[in-house]
């Protein structure tokens, strides 16, 4: 009998000292160093656009014209000055930059879907994209924080990419030929090196594997190189010039964007080397999803503020904390010893909840935090049964209970519509981590 009791006791503490740790881990974090700075490995909380406020985009099919400059011989010229057209007889003339025939029912649902696949690539969890097919006008909204203003630049590229002969400037491969586009990171003892990988279809991995042979870097007897390059473009403003130091036979071109040397100290080398990955990474959104088929300009770009006064928020979570508060209270006075373990194992489980809601990226709106408050009166509910009755007895009665709750919230979270979506996914992991935590934590913690 002691030696059950001393191994019930042991049990008791080593479940003790796991919900102390799991509580500082979820409540104040894991920090590393990180760029000269410690920063929290564990994700920040996603907060909804009904709590943060959101930026509203209004996208219009562009009425603009360009210059176009031609020789006698018709050829393109790329740039040249008023003196040098009238010196050389070279024409220009200005040409919409979207032609009236492009304007139609069909280029504006392909601008919309196009969008809409640059949002879900660049992890837009809140947005809402609408058009109107008369004009092809569109208007997003995305919620606001600190990726807003590059996830717009990203909405506006149209993303014609070519890759041209520099010579003779035949394209040679196009957007069209592109599989997938991604960003990668090379670190070494040197420093850090971000590269944009870009994966070329089947067809098109071959010709990646003719042109890297043909315009491949050679050097002669004497030391003497001879580079043929290719040029790429992103709507016809060029990206880089390169020629192949080997064969490509992978069907894959990487591109390095930018690097950080590792023994710098300069936090503006840091700000650079980010610049670079927000740049590498709309880069590589645009390239993943193809060219919009018409040019957009944005014609207003304003912030709305939500509705939901901050201040108010804060006194209902002091209101609802005090009364959780009182609640464990009473546990505490009602069951003694037990209660305590409970009150103890209530945290506990808000501690792991909250790891859970991170690190699955869920969105915490008003439904989301509405949710959260009625998690605790969930798991309230389960802790007076369990100290009240058998407690495997009470967690199997409580698991009947909340069958049709846990089905309406699984619902939910195929809705569109954020605070419904928030609730459901709240709930939804709310009434998993309660059937398994109380199973395996509570039970073991607060029998004898």
């Amino acid at each position: 009998m002691k030696e059950k009791n001393k191994g019930n006791s042991l049990k008791k503490v080593l479940i003790f000292l796991l919900i102390v740790l799991v509580s500082m881990i979820s409540f104040a974090g894991i920090y590393v160093k990180d760029d000269n700075q410690m920063k929290n490995i564990i994700p920040e909380y996603l907060i909804g656009s009904d709590l943060e406020g959101y930026r509203v985009i209004r996208l219009n099919v562009s009425d603009e014209t360009k210059d176009i400059i031609k020789d006698a011989e018709g050829n393109v010229i790329e740039s040249a000055t008023d003196e040098e057209i009238q010196e050389n007889g070279y024409t220009k003339t200005s040409e919409p930059v979207n032609k009236e025939e492009d304007k139609n029912r069909d280029n504006y649902l392909r601008a919309r879907r196009i969008i809409a696949n640059r949002l879900e690539t660049l992890q837009v969890s809140d947005y809402k994209v609408r058009q109107d097919l008369d004009n092809g006008s569109i208007i997003v909204e995305i919620k606001e924080d600190a990726r807003t203003d590059d996830i717009i630049s990203s909405l506006l590229t149209k993303g014609k990419f070519e890759i041209q002969n520099n010579d003779t400037k035949e394209v040679l491969l196009t957007d069209e030929d592109i599989k997938d586009s991604k960003v990668l990171y090379s670190t070494t003892t040197t420093g850090t090196t971000i590269y944009l990988d870009i994966e070329f279809n089947k067809e098109a991995a071959k010709k990646l594997e003719d042109i890297s042979r043909e315009f491949v870097s050679t050097t002669d007897s004497e030391g003497n190189t001879t580079e043929k390059q290719v040029q790429l473009l992103l709507d016809d403003e060029s990206m880089t010039t390169i020629s192949f130091p080997t064969v490509i036979t992978n069907g894959k071109l990487q591109l390095s964007v930018g690097s950080q040397s590792s023994d710098t100290t300069e936090t503006t080398d840091s700000s650079t080397l980010n610049k670079n990955i927000v740049q590498a990474q709309s880069m590589a959104t645009v390239l993943s999803n193809r060219e919009m088929p018409l040019v957009y300009t944005s014609e207003s770009n304003r912030y709305v503020q939500t509705s939901i006064d901050k201040e108010s928020t804060k006194i209902v979570l002091i209101v609802a904390m005090s009364i959780l508060g009182i609640m464990m209270l009473a546990l505490i006075i009602k069951f003694k010893v037990k209660g305590l373990l409970a009150v103890i194992s209530h945290i506990g489980f808000n501690a792991i909840l909250l790891l859970l809601v991170r690190f699955t990226n869920v969105e915490i709106g008003l439904g989301g935090l509405i949710a959260l408050g009625l998690v605790q009166i969930i798991n309230y509910i389960l802790l007076v049964m369990m100290l009240r009755n058998d407690t495997k007895k009470a967690v199997v009665k409580f698991t009947y209970r909340i069958i049709p709750a846990y089905i309406i919230s699984i619902v939910f979270t195929f809705m569109n519509f954020l605070p419904i979506y928030s609730f459901g996914m709240v709930i939804f992991w709310a009434i998993t981590t309660t059937l398994i935590y109380n199973t395996l934590i509570t039970r073991n913690l607060i029998e004898r």
